[in-house]
């Protein structure tokens, strides 16, 4: 089943965001592409990095996998969009869902939540650079206090 959107123009990307350092060619640590998956990383200049896998068929996305990570190379966000089998996991965004951290402590981001506007790349980059040291911190709950992640 496909999302409806057309493959990502990485080279708009990169000509669009000034605060990416680099786009390279594959995603360090995963295994090898299946046949018309795309594989890129982000590295923006702060050292943080998104890898990007998109499964392709007729030009067309019929998956993905966008996921963000600190300088560190900590998780800090998931995007995905593979709907998952296990009904208590579905979110009502399915197949588009974020995984994001329950708390400082949660380093592979295992909460699934929904996703109803950060669907397609440009519009995840866009949140990226504009959510102000999003990639370094936590914001505890019920309290003003930012944690730096470590």
């Amino acid at each position: 089943m496909s999302t409806g959107i057309p493959k990502t123009s990485f080279f708009f990307i990169e000509e669009e965001f000034e605060e990416i350092a680099e786009i390279r060619n594959g995603c360090v640590g995963l295994k090898n592409a299946p046949p018309g998956a795309i594989r890129k990383t982000i590295l923006f200049n702060d050292m943080s990095k998104l890898t990007c896998q998109e499964f392709i068929k007729e030009d067309f996305i019929e998956f993905y996998h966008y996921d963000y990570y600190d300088g560190e190379g900590n998780i800090i966000m998931k995007f995905h969009s593979e709907p998952h089998e296990e009904k208590k996991d579905q979110t009502d965004t399915e197949p588009f869902h974020m995984h994001v951290a329950t708390d400082i402590h949660d380093l592979k981001a295992s909460k699934r939540i929904k996703n109803k506007h950060l669907q397609e790349l440009f519009k995840i980059m866009v949140f990226i650079v504009n959510g102000e040291n999003l990639q370094h911190t936590y914001v505890r709950q019920h309290t003003n206090t930012v944690i730096k992640k470590k």
